[in-house]
């Protein structure tokens, strides 16, 4: 059951993922924050209506996932800064590297959950496949800015997924829809906000986009709503650690395998290397 839910999380978070660089390659860039908004609003609503449109938070999963909304939101900012400075192959380093060390610091030191020794050798070996299938971008000169939006990067991802446990663990693995709908709308709303006081009118032609850079926000929304919801069901089925480790990995070996066959760009041996040694981190998680 557990590796049939991950399998699903990780798929659904690609495609995400996939169906997002369509958007932006559709779109010639434009439109990021637009996206934000679109991705979020309908991930919260597409949720709702799982939920049969039932929603009653209590107070801890209203106030967490206001909180999750605002590490969404930065995300998405950080993520266009970090972006148009720097190398993005080095960002994902960072990215992925706190998807995984924040929430596993909290499942230690508030859970007490403890990791044995092939666990751990797993986490290590994820850590390096990242770096080794993203080796490109420690090269080259980076600006302090660079470098403080990639530290963002890392600290909000990795807020991001400790936020989503903090509240399953607080409400016994409950309100999984209101967490996801309130982080989720949360980010529509705050981003809308904050876009329409920095671009005022600038914002609203940000959302003429063609048929089929809306096909593609549509398909990347609804994978993130898929992603999400089981993301979350499967705190209750998996350690959060093991969890995160075992979907960032995935995730980036399916979208490193994607990268060359749709993309047609380049596989190196550091990558080839990477993803072995990421296929071998899961199979230590497994055991």
């Amino acid at each position: 059951m557990e590796i049939l839910v991950i399998t699903a999380v990780v798929l659904f978070a690609t495609g995400q993922s996939l169906f997002c660089r369509m958007y932006t390659s559709a779109q010639n860039g434009r439109g990021a924050v637009q996206f934000s908004v679109l991705y979020a609003f309908l991930a919260g609503v597409c949720t709702l209506a799982i939920g049969g449109f039932r929603y009653a938070p209590s107070g801890t999963t209203l106030l967490l996932g206001a909180l999750n909304a605002v590490m969404l939101l930065t995300y998405n900012i950080a993520m266009v800064h970090a972006g148009n400075l720097g190398s993005f192959a080095f960002l994902m380093i960072g990215v992925l590297s706190g998807g995984i060390l924040v929430p596993m610091a909290y499942d230690l030191l508030f859970l007490g959950t403890r990791l044995n020794a092939w666990q751990i050798a797993a986490v290590a070996m994820m850590l390096v496949s990242f770096v080794m299938m993203n080796r490109d971008g420690l090269s080259g000169k980076k600006s302090g800015a660079y470098l403080a939006w990639v530290g963002v990067l890392f600290l909000v991802n990795g807020l991001y997924g400790t936020l989503m446990g903090l509240q399953q663990n607080a409400m016994e693995f409950t309100q999984r829809s209101e967490m996801i709908v309130t982080t989720y709308l949360g980010t529509a709303v705050i981003g809308t906000l904050f876009s329409l006081v920095r671009e005022r009118g600038e914002f609203f032609r940000g959302f003429r986009m063609s048929g089929r850079a809306a096909a593609f926000l549509g398909a990347s929304a609804l994978c993130c709503t898929g992603s999400v919801n089981l993301l979350l069901y499967a705190m209750k089925l998996v350690r959060l650690t093991v969890l995160n480790v075992t979907v960032n990995g995935g995730v980036l070996v399916i979208s490193a395998g994607l990268a060359y066959f749709v993309f047609r760009e380049k596989m190196t041996a550091w990558k080839i290397a990477g993803i072995g040694l990421a296929a071998v981190s899961v199979i230590l998680l497994s055991i």
